[in-house]
């Protein structure tokens, strides 16, 4: 993605963010995300379907934007974030955030917050 925020988020962090629900995901990258989340947070399956719903067009809800961003670091993927958009409430909900341990020192202090300024501006 060239989008500013996302530039933003990689500058002070080294963060790349891919998006792999949308225009042009992929569904081997949507599978990336899933393991991940299945890994990090097993006891929440059931956010699998939910994901794969949403990358194939089919979330109920035309007022909620679901996101789900894969995070990479030197090219290697290192976690991932999963937040959704209420268009109704004007509210953004930040739900999974997981991080390799490993890759947790190599990123600045603040990783957090600047991924949480990203999704924020996103929404």
């Amino acid at each position: 993605m060239t989008d500013p925020i996302l530039e933003d988020l990689r500058e002070a962090t080294g963060l790349h963010v891919e998006e792999v629900i949308g225009s042009g995901a992929s569904e081997e990258r949507l599978g990336d995300l899933i393991r991940e989340l299945l890994r990090f947070f097993p006891e929440h399956a059931h956010v699998a379907g939910e994901l794969a719903e949403a990358w194939e067009g089919d979330w109920p809800d035309p007022d909620v934007i679901i996101h789900a961003w894969l995070l990479e670091l030197d090219g290697v993927c290192v976690g991932f974030t999963v937040f959704h958009t209420s268009l109704r409430r004007q509210v953004v909900l930040q739900h999974f955030v997981g991080m390799e341990p490993e890759a947790r020192p190599q990123l600045p202090m603040r990783w957090v917050k600047n991924l949480a300024d990203a999704v924020l501006a996103t929404g």
